[in-house]
């Protein structure tokens, strides 16, 4: 008895799907370096949440490494929960893991609002700059460290 096109199509779908299947890549399992950096890149995102902290985001990941101790043999659950709390307890906060202190981000912030509202009003890209940052100094005094940290290119602000 002769297949229809229809059976022989369907037995040529099943037998391509089968064998691709079959082949299907391995994942190739992670290395202790990946591994840790997923590990810390988490537990960032979990002090954020904890503080309600956005300059979390900023920090070094080897700072933050630098303030726990925590076995590595431990399920990414248990080792997460321990490295927190072990940041929780010593007080870490975002800037003692290498984000900029307050002061920068308060200074940032005056100078692109400033920034930007002097671009609206039709102020030159030079102008509205050099304003933006008289005024950020105005409004923000920082200390001699923290100069260096400032942002005074519009072009590193997300919009």
């Amino acid at each position: 008895m002769k297949k229809t096109a229809k059976q022989l199509n369907k037995e040529i779908a099943e037998a391509l799907h089968t064998r691709r299947a079959g082949h299907a890549r391995k994942r190739k399992p992670k290395t202790r370096h990946e591994i840790q950096t997923d590990r810390l890149e988490t537990l960032r995102a979990i002090m954020e949440d904890v503080y309600g902290d956005p300059a979390w985001r900023d920090t070094d990941l080897a700072e933050i490494e630098k303030w726990i101790s925590v076995n590595d043999d431990l399920s990414n659950r248990e080792w997460l929960e321990t490295a927190k709390n072990q940041l929780v307890d010593n007080s870490v906060l975002s800037e003692h893991a290498g984000a900029p202190p307050p002061n920068v981000y308060a200074w940032n912030d005056a100078f692109i609002s400033t920034y930007r509202m002097q671009i609206d009003s039709g102020m030159s890209r030079e102008d509205a700059i050099d304003s933006a940052r008289q005024n950020a100094h105005d409004t923000v005094p920082l200390t001699r460290d923290e100069h260096y940290m400032v942002k005074t290119d519009p072009k590193l602000y997300k919009d």
